[in-house]
């Protein structure tokens, strides 16, 4: 995604910038509605074709909309779906893994049937679900744990638990992000004391860890409360929540040896750092790496960042984009409209050039406050609400 223009950054005194609106997306200009949201604190959401599902954690149901119009199709109710309180999603071909409470991971068709269901024991809360390849889901727990699940029978097929970073960290608190690339899961982790939090490589062939890097042993990152992982071509990108003294940042780390490519904490406006996408374009050097704000010193909002090629020793990241509730996405009857109402985004997903955005919160009284937005993802021009 190159050659875009520069879209105004989330003023944080509550400025609305305008944004030049393309024309190409024709539903761009609808007012969002205000009729009850279809989801109840979406915790993550998962693409199966042109169908994007969700999974509410509140009410323990997944809900499918057309992804490219957001127009609802149908609600998974929690009878079927049999996962209580959902917290990780993920597709693999046209199914979909869904992982609740105590361990219970269900299998449902892309057309909302139930296929069946795993209750894995000593897992506690899942944190993250991932594709290692056609076949196998695995199941990050909140103990650091990695289940790996054999989707053609549904069944345990081995486990592999953190005993190396527990030991390295006596003060393990939890895991709590996931990627897989190829047969390596990067998981990023907690500690009591957040000079040690970091990322750990496991080997998902042999079981164990191969890499781990934290603040203690690399002074030089900026580790502290990790809350998101994404993986793109040979590098992997952390945003951390902040703790402490320790202020919110981004890193971008070579996949290989977990050492720092970028380490950014210049930016006093990332806030309460936590979902991350990384997308490398096909053939070329292009990723566009999108953040989540939750909470925090700043609004919640997305920021677009598109990493230019490195030039100096220390680098920053610039962001093209910083997108919160204050900014404007004019129509042709309301240039002045402040769109976006993201509150708590919890969830990206990407299909084609729409962004999509799942917000938790459970605001009362607030149009939307639990909900999911679509946004362009080259411009952060607002687009639609599903409903």
């Amino acid at each position: 995604m190159r050659q875009r223009s520069l879209a105004p950054w989330c003023a944080r005194l509550g400025a609305a910038l305008a944004i030049t609106v393309s024309g190409s997306f024709a539903l761009a200009g609808s007012p969002a509605s205000a009729s009850p949201s279809p989801f109840d604190a979406p915790s993550s959401m998962a693409l199966v074709g042109p169908y994007l599902f969700v999974a509410n954690e509140a009410n323990s149901t997944v809900t499918e909309v057309n992804a490219g119009t957001g127009a609802l199709i149908t609600t998974i109710p929690a009878g079927t779906l049999r996962a209580t309180n959902p917290t990780a999603m993920v597709a693999d071909d046209n199914e979909l893994f869904v992982a609740g409470q105590s361990g219970s991971i269900s299998e449902i068709s892309g057309e909302g049937q139930f296929l069946g269901q795993l209750v894995v024991t000593g897992c506690g809360s899942a944190r993250a679900l991932a594709v290692e390849s056609t076949g196998t889901v695995v199941e990050l727990c909140s103990n650091g744990r990695l289940n790996e699940i054999d989707t053609a029978g549904l069944t345990l097929a081995s486990t592999i638990k953190a005993t190396a970073i527990k030991g390295a960290e006596h003060s393990f608190t939890g895991a709590t992000a996931l990627a897989i690339e190829g047969t390596t899961a990067y998981v990023t982790f907690t500690t009591t004391s957040n000079a040690s939090d970091g990322v750990a490589a496991f080997s998902l062939l042999s079981g164990t860890v191969s890499l781990t890097v934290d603040e203690h042993s690399a002074p030089g990152d900026h580790f502290a409360a990790p809350a998101g992982i994404a993986v793109a071509d040979k590098d992997l990108w952390v945003t951390n929540a902040g703790a402490g003294a320790n202020p919110p940042s981004i890193e971008e780390l070579t996949r290989a040896s977990l050492s720092s490519v970028v380490s950014d904490n210049s930016s006093s406006d990332i806030g309460t750092a936590g979902a991350v996408l990384a997308n490398r374009t096909p053939g070329t050097s292009d990723t566009d790496v999108y953040v989540a704000t939750v909470a925090g010193t700043t609004a919640p909002m997305v920021t677009y960042y598109d990493p230019p090629a490195l030039q100096s020793s220390s680098p920053t990241l610039n962001f093209k984009w910083m997108m919160c509730n204050t900014n404007v996405s004019g129509t042709p009857t309301d240039p002045t409209r402040l769109p976006y109402k993201f509150n708590h985004p919890s969830a990206f997903a990407l299909y084609g050039p729409i962004l999509w955005v799942a917000n938790a919160a459970t605001d009362q009284g607030v149009s939307f406050a639990t909900h999911v937005e679509a946004i362009n993802a080259e411009t952060g021009e607002f687009l639609f609400n599903a409903r």
